[in-house]
């Protein structure tokens, strides 16, 4: 009798048995509210950023983060004044739940944030006993730098000259990128085979024109791209803007501008990129800015009214970030790196070397005659790819610690690929470091390899007129 039921206990058994290691191997799971914030208005981006570093975290220690379960609640609360910042995290379920805070100088809110979600998986996983309040150091594992060092890499031989801006497009019309790069009144024109970069022709221009900003774009929609030319007169000191084009054996002034300063960018909202441009009023950028195109041989202005106030032509790109919206990289004239949201509201202000120029405007002040001069700003360049969403500007470090010092001692000269994850800036991917200042820069895929490269000229000079040059082409994924 008890043979025939043997079979059914032992069944029973393995049941029983099974069940903590089937509950063992699955995730435990909270539901998370959303942030809650007492700080100033302009703080409130935050909520969202806050809430996706907590997430994250919980996701990576193996915590499964949904929009309902029944093992548990957690809230998180900031708390922003005089320059601290006061985290405080709330846990039900869980055993008796979890009560914490923690308090450090607002510059670290994310590693306080990161710190006390730490605390908070401690006791979901059962690995502690509830910690009590506490607001001590907490030792975090060092964060992953940007990748940096590419895997392909070739430079050109040094050569006599400084060159100050460069730009890559189709010049000729046949589907292949060329590069075009300026040094005082030279036009070097570069190509690329293999990822391999050589200086194919040179040839001369105007000496007048002392070039800010290159761009190729094809404004006459001709299938060849012009050559924007953006600068400063050098007598007048007035910004004078020359478009070229190419004919396949030499280049033609196609028609020029007197009186504003061109460059291209995408436009919030937009997806094709245009030419903007803008006048100086003195030392100030003047208002309103104008969408830029050519239309029967000739420059047609478009005012563009939904430009905000203060912002320059130069040193801006949008990009769409996260949850599809989109914002504008922006370089101030200090060279700090700041972050807009649509419609013109600043969500952050840093400055970690990022475009550093040597590209000027000058004004004589007064009967002494002291000389007024201001920096204009350098390139920023949205950049997409299949693997890759962000924008590149350059990083140069100076030896003595500070910018716009002219071209003495400049180190570890690079591009970057950054973007915004909601919190703060996130680095994609970065170039090596050289020895030299780095002035300008493009990013695309030159060589036809589905692989993004960035292309930028490395100067070595001991001065603003005289120095030697060499150009870097190096894959960026």
């Amino acid at each position: 009798m008890f043979s025939s039921f043997k079979p059914y206990a032992i069944l029973v058994m393995l049941v029983l048995f099974m069940v903590p290691f089937a509950s063992a191997s699955e995730k435990p799971c909270v539901k998370l509210d959303p942030v809650g914030l007492h700080a100033a208005p302009e703080y409130t981006y935050l909520k969202e950023g806050v809430f996706q570093v907590i997430s994250s975290r919980l996701a990576e220690s193996g915590v499964a983060v949904l929009p309902a379960c029944t093992a548990g609640n957690l809230s998180f609360t900031l708390t922003l004044f005089g320059g601290s910042a006061t985290v405080t995290a709330d846990l039900t379920g869980f055993g008796e739940g979890f009560h914490g805070s923690r308090t450090g100088k607002e510059g670290d809110l994310l590693k306080t944030v990161e710190a006390l979600t730490s605390e908070v998986v401690a006791v979901i996983k059962g690995s502690q006993k509830t910690p009590a309040t506490t607001s001590e150091v907490f030792h975090e594992k060092k964060r992953v730098p940007a990748k940096e060092g590419p895997s392909v890499e070739f430079r050109t031989r040094p050569f006599d000259g400084i060159v100050t801006t460069l730009a890559v497009g189709d010049v000729d019309g046949d589907g292949s990128a060329e590069g075009i790069a300026v040094a005082s009144t030279r036009l070097l024109v570069l190509t690329f085979k293999e990822g391999r970069i050589s200086i194919e022709k040179e040839y001369e221009i105007d000496n007048y024109l002392r070039s800010v900003r290159a761009n190729l774009l094809d404004l006459n929609r001709d299938g060849r791209d012009e050559l924007i030319l953006a600068g400063i007169h050098r007598a007048t000191e007035k910004p004078l803007s020359r478009i070229l084009s190419f004919d396949g054996k030499s280049w033609h002034s196609a028609v020029r501008d007197e009186g504003l300063l061109l460059d291209v960018v995408t436009l919030p909202g937009q997806k094709e990129r245009i030419c903007i441009g803008q006048g100086l009023s003195g030392l100030e950028f003047s208002f309103p800015v104008y969408h830029v195109s050519m239309r029967n041989g000739e420059l047609v202005r478009t005012s563009l009214e939904e430009m905000p106030e203060g912002f320059g032509v130069l040193g801006w790109d949008s990009l769409v970030v996260q949850n599809g919206q989109e914002h504008i990289f922006r370089l101030n004239p200090q060279g700090g790196l700041e972050f807009w949201e649509k419609g013109a509201k600043r969500v952050w202000r840093g400055n970690a070397g990022y475009g550093a120029s040597l590209n000027y405007v000058t004004n004589l002040k007064g009967q002494k005659k002291i000389e007024e001069r201001r920096y204009l700003p350098a390139r920023v360049m949205r950049v997409e790819s299949a693997t890759m969403k962000g924008v590149a500007l350059t990083q140069n470090k100076a030896r003595m610690g500070g910018l716009f010092e002219g071209m003495k001692g400049y180190k570890k000269g690079r591009v970057a690929v950054i973007s915004w994850n909601g919190y703060e800036v996130k680095g994609l991917s970065a170039t090596k470091g050289y020895e030299g200042f780095v002035p300008d820069f493009s990013v695309g895929d030159f060589d036809g390899d589905s692989k993004l490269e960035a292309l930028f000229p490395v100067v070595q000079s001991s001065g603003l007129t005289s120095g030697r040059t060499y150009f870097v082409f190096s894959e960026l994924e």
